[in-house]
């Protein structure tokens, strides 16, 4: 092997393996700070076995964030032992392989990064299942497509947050008698027409109480549908991977084009 090859593969890799941490660590940290955003209004009513599962995905993008912000800046720093002009040459073996591809293209570059992202993508997916109530209810608020019945205002509850607490009013809905929750503290025993939920299911028992609030679940909705998209090519390009090692010299029939 002449002089400078491993060195050149080395940078190569770690460039590779570096991209595909960034990658975990700020998807996981962005999915974190929504996630959180979207908790305190989503998940304070939830007991039991729900609310037990809301939280294992905000342990679950802590630790991808950290740990993948972690080894991407460690891959920084290893990169930096090497000259500068090793490093500008060897960016050519990288260049086609942007961050944005890393998840789903194959084979992986890094292998090691990869899994993890997929890790990753699947717990934003579940996220994304947890939320498609909410989702689908704000996009039917906005479009007029929810029914409108009374509120009936029954008790106070504290809502505790990081920043911390507030009064909201728990109560049910005229004639479906759901359990809903008013996200502030309303008079009780005085009724008032809300929005019934389109989809009654998970977070979707709580009600949207304005078009701005509609709107940031419908974004947050749409934002974790991004990463449950990218899993689907991900499998999409695992299976196709698979399939052509599978059957290495499989022809295309003619005439089937």
């Amino acid at each position: 092997m002449p002089p400078g090859d491993e060195a050149a593969d080395t940078i190569v890799r770690l460039y590779h393996r570096r991209r595909g941490w960034a990658w975990v660590g700020f998807g996981s940290l962005i999915g974190l700070i929504v996630y959180l955003a979207l908790g305190a209004a989503l998940f304070d009513n939830l007991t039991g076995a729900a609310e037990t599962a809301s939280i294992i995905p905000l342990f679950i993008l802590l630790v991808l964030a950290v740990a993948g912000l972690i080894a991407a800046i460690v891959d920084s720093v290893r990169l930096r032992r090497f000259g500068k002009a090793e490093r500008e040459a060897a960016r050519e073996g990288v260049a086609h392989h942007p961050v944005y591809a890393h998840a789903h293209r194959m084979p992986p570059r890094h292998f090691g990064s990869w899994i993890w992202a997929i890790f990753m993508l699947v717990t934003m997916t579940a996220v994304m299942v947890s939320l498609l109530p909410q989702e689908v209810n704000g996009a039917a608020y906005l479009v007029g497509a929810e029914s409108q019945v009374n509120f009936h205002p029954v008790e106070y509850v504290q809502v505790c947050v990081k920043g911390g607490c507030h009064t909201a009013t728990d109560g049910y809905l005229s004639g479906s008698g759901a359990n809903v929750r008013w996200d502030s503290q309303v008079p009780l025993n005085e009724t008032f027409p809300v929005r019934v939920p389109l989809w009654n299911w998970g977070t979707g028992h709580n009600v949207i109480e304005s078009t701005g609030g509609a709107i940031g679940l419908l974004v947050a909705g749409l934002f974790f549908n991004v990463f449950a998209v990218a899993l689907l090519f991900a499998v999409i390009a695992l299976i196709q991977h698979r399939h052509l090692i599978l059957h290495p010299n499989r022809q295309v029939p003619a005439g089937s084009r």
